[in-house]
């Protein structure tokens, strides 16, 4: 269960800084979009560019590494596995 909850805990705090560096190039630019969705940050880097009788730039939805609300999820997930963590050690003393 501990090794569960440890492996948990990583894969949190790796998730939202997997692609960090490749997002932030794409949203850097000029044409930087930002959204909010349920909370959570989202930038709209163009990726593409359509010419004919439709012409236009294409955009896609990416999570931004640096979200506010994942960080909470990610503190309260930590702070739940410290507290439990503690919390069996504190049994195994007694």
């Amino acid at each position: 269960m501990k090794k569960l909850f440890i492996l948990a805990a990583v894969l949190l705090l790796a998730s939202c800084s997997s692609r960090e560096k490749e997002i932030k190039k794409a949203t850097d630019g000029p044409n930087k979009v930002e959204v909010n969705i349920k909370g959570h940050s989202y930038y709209m880097p163009t990726v593409g560019h359509v010419s004919g009788q439709s012409a236009g730039f294409i955009s896609q939805l990416v999570h931004d590494p640096e979200c506010k609300r994942c960080a909470v999820i990610r503190d309260s997930v930590l702070r739940t596995v410290i507290r439990e963590e503690l919390g069996v050690l504190a049994n195994k003393d007694e």
